[in-house]
């Protein structure tokens, strides 16, 4: 019943120490009853900070989708930096997309850490986010062909394994040879 500034939530999850973790607009936020109310009565911003997305300005999702594994770690995902100019091409033709950036990324925030980790690269939005009984990661992402050919030919399931490019934007011989 109070302004959260929560802007385009589109991930949560309950957390280890029972608190909602809400994936939204620039933050992870974990909301917090510590009343017993029955309500959230408390809002901690949980990570932000991030390089602002280049397409449109600020009024879309960035940080979405969000999980965690059976050690209390974190999983978030952000959106990627451009969809529509996914290599972040300049008008000289030079590519300025930087496969350690954390944007198009799932990120690992460990327990009792802020810092965040990138676990892999090539996610365009990776809205649904869970983990299997056994431990494992996947994903949905959305699909990105629409914007550039071979890019996300469809929405799709991914099983996420630390280290791995996804493919958006894919590999391109001058853009993003490796």
């Amino acid at each position: 019943d109070k302004p959260t500034e929560l802007m385009s939530p589109l991930g949560a999850a309950f957390g280890p120490d029972g608190a909602l973790y809400v994936a939204s607009r620039g933050r992870v936020s974990a909301l917090r009853d510590t009343h017993k109310t029955g309500k959230a009565d408390t809002n901690e911003i949980v990570a932000s900070g991030w390089p602002d997305e280049k397409h449109l300005g600020h009024g879309r999702v960035d940080a979405l989708g969000l999980a965690f594994n059976k050690a209390g770690d974190l999983f978030f995902s952000l959106g990627c930096t451009d969809y529509a100019n996914a290599y972040l091409l300049e008008k000289d033709g030079t590519a300025h997309y930087d496969l350690k950036g954390e944007r198009g990324t799932i990120l690992r925030i460990p327990a009792g850490s802020k810092q965040r980790e990138i676990v892999c690269t090539g996610i365009r939005f990776a809205v649904g986010m869970q983990f299997n009984a056994a431990g494992d990661l996947f994903c949905t992402d959305q699909e990105g062909a629409t914007w550039l050919p071979n890019g996300n030919p469809f929405d799709k399931l991914l099983h996420i394994e630390t280290g791995r490019h996804y493919g958006f934007p894919p590999r391109h011989p001058r853009h993003l040879p490796n």
